[in-house]
């Protein structure tokens, strides 16, 4: 067969690879591009040169201007930094500017109202910061006026440190001055850049202005350049003479040289007009590069195209090498790819082991191929003759399965489970017939017996619940099926239908059938008899019209309202229920006869509630409250607002412990009462005594549902008990407990010491000098002398000690749980101390002092009697040993006077 495939393979090269091949040609075709580029750049080098050149030259002179911009706009910055400086603010807001600061000798003069300073006045920032503006030449400082008080000369050009003239009163200039860029000008025909700060109070007043200037000159324009270390020159030009004002090499471009003469030794880059919003200057800025400097950019440029295209070959080499060898690399694949489909698709093609050119190989391998294929194609047709009669077979089963398959679906949509029966036995057809055999048991349970076409099962299924089917056999030529379906629902439905109809019949209540158009009662039970011959009605008449007024009413209000009936002496409500679709409407009724008459002695009960005198509390079993009476209001303080809500815990007063409460509840929970006196809290904060009766509300089930309490104040009442306890127990002159109330004191004090084994002691005070104060001054004051005695006793002894007055000037203190007779001995020492220092009385000064009986139990006495009769006899001995002392019973031989009397 001959080669389908055209491929100018020469003898020679069938056995180099395709890889070397494309190199040799890659090789050659390089050198022809590198030629053909040589001539062709070669023609257009000036262009190119011309071009590149011009660009080198436009983007070193836009650097010299951004780099003279930068230089000029130092001097603004320059001007921010100084007045933002402490030392500055300072000076300017305290006002000392053009007073000359602290000025050396031969540093600076006064002249014309101006002061020069040659080095830094005391308001300069420091060398670090100086150095920012150091191509400044004047600092000038201005008042609020605009006039200049000072100057400071940092570079002077002149020995005498004279100004331009019109910087010498700027007041114009600073019109034009913009605080946020600097500003050029020309001044005696030179030019210069200024710079303006000003300085304002807190409340926006302008205290002083800040004005730095430079001369545009060689200088400024030499560190401007760099220091010459950029290869090009500055130069500021007269535009219409063309001459050089300034440059930054002024030994090649010397002032006052005009440009036409520079153009041979040097070329000009770019030259532009200054662009600053407030600068007045008519001067060019031009940038300059020596011609030596332009024939270096030039084999700069050549030697940079020629790198150019060197690269350029040197990449199309390099790609179409690589694209040649991945190329024969996919060739080399695809033989043996080739290769593979032969040996293992069609077993003719053995791997071939030349080695050469990669595609005349693989032209041969398609050759061979090609042979195989025609082969390969007609063992293929018979085969496909062959799986076209299988594929049509196979068709037709799947056609019967679908039908098959259809046909158990729609079965099992119809609820219907199948049971056909064949030469092996029944068997289920459909998956639904598969679910009951597996759910009730078996097979077994749906087959039918010889004489049997229908019947009717009940079967027990999983769950424990029963389910009732139908079977039916049915016989279509000679095959035969059973056919079940479960009718589970629809009994119980029938059955509920059947209870349904029953319900009305054996309900206990009344039960009305009513038709919705006509009102006529269409059925009643035994239950509604009585009411309906109460109203003197019947079935097959229409309602009472009252009756068909309260429906009408409710369904105008898009719900049915319950219906209220009185009949036969006792109260009815009925509730009404529609049946959707149907054209009559059940009533429901209730006897609520108990209901009325409970509600009517509610009524009564919130009528007396809400007149009687006494406080009424209503709370749930948890005790929050619920209710209360207007009197409650009275009584405690609080509104209903207040309380309702809350628990009845925030009337508590903390009056009584927790067993008062604990007895309270047990009576409330045993025997459903208690009543008691009990110490509330009014709203105000007082206590409120209160006589109270509780009583529990309990269900049908003994359930607790509420507390019902009556609050009676007795305050008025506990008043005057408390009046009648201070008359009968009480001193009225000093309100001291009297001889009757202190001996019932004392005796408790001894059983408690009795009890816990401490000992009480026993103080009898009598007055000294006394008498004479009653003589000498009055009775009256007497009183008052007592009743100061009196304040002073009880400020001397503890919250747990007793100060009773006898009659008279005789006092008693009892002081329980003393164990040591020194402690004792200080506190009677306290006492005449205390008591016979001097007493004011309605401005006349009088002293009595204090003679004190001390007696012990148990060690003197068992008993109150006992025991204040020997205090008293050693209040006598105190009394008779020189007064103003204290005597302990039967420690007569240590008696000791601690107190004597000043006088």
């Amino acid at each position: 067969m001959k080669s389908r495939f055209p491929y100018p393979s020469f003898k020679v090269f069938r056995h180099v690879p395709l890889a070397v091949q494309m190199l040799l040609f890659t090789l050659g075709l390089g050198m022809g591009i590198w030629i053909l580029l040589a001539e062709w750049q070669e023609r257009e080098l000036r262009g190119l040169f011309r071009d590149e050149l011009r660009r080198e030259l436009e983007h070193r002179a836009a650097e010299d201007r951004h780099r003279f911009d930068e230089q000029v706009q130092w001097i603004h910055h320059a001007a921010k930094i100084v007045a933002s400086q402490k030392q500055f603010l300072d000076y300017v807001e305290q006002g000392r500017f053009g007073t000359g600061g602290a000025v050396a000798e031969g540093e600076g003069y006064f002249k014309d109202g101006v002061w020069h300073y040659q080095n830094a006045p005391e308001w300069m920032p420091s060398a670090s910061v100086m150095r920012a503006f150091f191509y400044a030449r004047h600092a000038v400082l201005l008042d609020a006026e605009g006039r200049v008080r000072e100057v400071y000369h940092h570079i002077p050009h002149r020995n005498d440190f004279d100004l331009p003239a019109a910087l010498r009163a700027p007041s114009v200039l600073l019109r034009k001055l913009s605080h946020n860029q600097a500003y050029m000008t020309s001044f005696d025909g030179h030019p210069y850049v200024i710079a303006a700060h000003l300085i304002e109070a807190p409340d926006g007043r302008p205290l002083a202005t800040l004005m730095l200037e430079a001369p545009l000159d060689d200088e400024f324009l030499f560190a401007a350049a760099g220091y010459g270390k950029h290869g090009s020159i500055m130069a500021l030009v007269e535009p219409d003479s063309g001459k050089v004002i300034a440059s930054s090499a002024p030994d090649r471009i010397p002032s006052g040289v005009k440009v036409q003469g520079l153009v041979k030794r040097f070329l000009m880059m770019g030259k532009s007009f200054f662009d600053y919003g407030a600068s007045d200057l008519n001067l060019q800025f031009a940038s300059f590069i020596a011609t030596d400097e332009g024939e270096r950019l030039s084999s700069t440029i050549l030697k940079k195209n020629h790198q150019q295209r060197l690269l350029l070959v040197a990449l199309m080499v390099g790609a179409f090498a690589l694209l040649t060898t991945w190329l024969a690399a996919r060739i080399r694949v695809l033989s043996r790819e080739v290769v593979v489909l032969g040996r293992d698709r069609l077993g003719t093609l053995p791997e071939s082991a030349e080695q050469g050119d990669e595609i005349w190989v693989l032209e041969r391998q398609f050759h061979a191929l090609g042979s195989a294929v025609v082969d390969y194609r007609e063992r293929l047709q018979i085969e496909v003759r062959e799986r076209i009669e299988l594929s049509r077979l196979a068709l037709l089963g799947e056609q019967h399965e679908a039908e098959l398959s259809r046909l158990q679906r729609l079965t099992e949509s119809l609820g219907v489970g199948i049971v056909v029966t064949r030469v092996k036995g029944p068997a289920p057809f459909n998956p639904l017939m598969e679910r009951y055999i597996a759910e009730c048991g078996g097979m077994r349970h749906f087959l039918l017996a010889a004489d049997e076409r229908e019947v009717e099962r009940v079967l027990k299924c999983d769950g424990g619940g029963e389910r009732v089917f139908t079977i039916t056999r049915y016989s279509v030529d000679e095959d035969e099926a059973l056919l079940v379906r479960e009718v589970t629902e629809e009994r119980q439905l029938k059955e509920e239908r059947r209870l349904f109809t029953s319900f009305p019949a054996r309900n206990p209540n009344p039960v009305l059938r009513i038709g919705v158009h006509d009102g006529v009662i269409r059925y009643a039970n035994d239950a509604s008899r009585e009411i309906l011959e109460g109203c003197s009605c019947k079935v097959g008449k229409r309602m009472p019209a009252s009756w068909l007024e309260q429906i009408d009413a409710g369904m105008t209000h898009e719900q049915l309202l319950p219906l209220e009936v009185k009949a036969a002496g006792r109260f009815y409500t009925f509730e009404p229920a529609v049946i959707e679709g149907a054209d009559f409407l059940y009533l429901y009724g209730r006897d609520v006869t108990s209901n009325k008459l409970a509600e009517r002695e509610l009524r009564m009960a919130a009528a007396v509630a809400e007149h009687v005198l006494d406080a009424i509390l209503v709370t749930d079993s948890e005790g929050t409250i619920t209710q209360v009476n207007p009197a409650f209001t009275e009584v405690t303080g609080y509104s209903a607002d207040e309380v309702v809500g809350h628990n009845a815990r925030l009337l508590k007063s903390n009056h009584h412990d927790g067993n008062f409460y604990r007895d309270m509840w047990q009576s409330l929970l045993l025997e459903s009462q208690w009543r008691g006196e009990v110490w509330n809290r009014h709203k105000a904060g007082d206590l409120l005594p209160c006589m109270v009766s509780i009583r529990a509300i309990r269900d049908e089930g003994d359930k607790i549902l509420n507390f019902v309490a009556i609050l009676s104040d007795i305050s008025e009442h506990k008043a005057r008990e408390e009046r009648l306890s201070q008359m009968a127990y009480r001193d009225p002159l000093t309100g001291l407990p009297n001889r009757t109330l202190l001996v019932d004191r004392l005796g408790q004090a001894l059983v408690r010491a009795e009890r816990d084994g401490n000992e009480v002691a026993l103080m009898f005070i009598d007055l000294d000098e006394f008498k004479q104060v009653n003589d000498t001054m009055g009775h009256d004051v007497g009183d008052v002398l007592l009743r100061e005695v009196a304040a002073r006793l009880r400020d001397l002894v503890r919250g747990s000690d007793s100060v009773g007055r006898l009659g008279g000037d005789e006092f008693v203190v009892v002081l329980p749980d003393f164990k040591h007779e020194k402690g004792l001995a200080e506190v009677a020492e306290k006492i005449c101390s205390r008591l016979s220092a001097p007493y004011l009385l309605d401005g006349q000064t009088a002293r009595v002092s204090a003679s004190i009986g001390i007696a012990l139990y148990p060690r003197d006495g068992v008993n109150a009697e006992e025991l204040m009769n020997l205090a008293d006899g050693a209040m006598y001995r105190a009394k008779r040993g020189g007064k103003n002392r204290f005597v302990f019973y039967q420690r007569q031989a240590s008696v000791t006077r601690l107190h004597q009397s000043a006088s």
